[in-house]
């Protein structure tokens, strides 16, 4: 489906995709606007797809505690070690990008 078709998600499809599971609506290899669509049993690719899927699903199963999952998922990334510039590129992308949804999620809050 076209992001022109859906303008209430355009934003997503400026986000890169990871893996299988890393970016904004990017779950288990496809782009997924119900939560009840996501292949729970697609294998991450690896480690740092391992902490975006673990991340989704929390998301999903654990509402009250997004933060918590996000908070989770940047430590992970911290201390994750691998090799590539792609990947380590977007590891700290997303590092950075969490960082600013917890601090504005928080401004938000209070």
């Amino acid at each position: 489906m076209s992001c022109l078709n859906r303008p209430d998600k355009w934003w997503k499809y400026l986000i890169p995709t990871y893996g299988r599971w890393g970016g904004a609506g990017w779950s288990g290899g496809k782009w997924v606007n119900d939560p009840k669509e996501t292949g729970w049993g697609i294998k991450p690719k690896d480690e740092m797809d391992k902490l975006f899927k673990e991340h989704d699903y929390y998301y999903q199963h654990c509402k009250n505690f997004t933060n918590i999952a996000d908070i989770n998922l940047l430590i992970g990334l911290k201390e994750l070690k691998i090799d590539g510039f792609y990947k380590n590129a977007y590891r700290m992308c997303a590092i950075v990008a969490f960082i600013m949804k917890i601090m504005f999620t928080s401004l938000l809050k209070k």
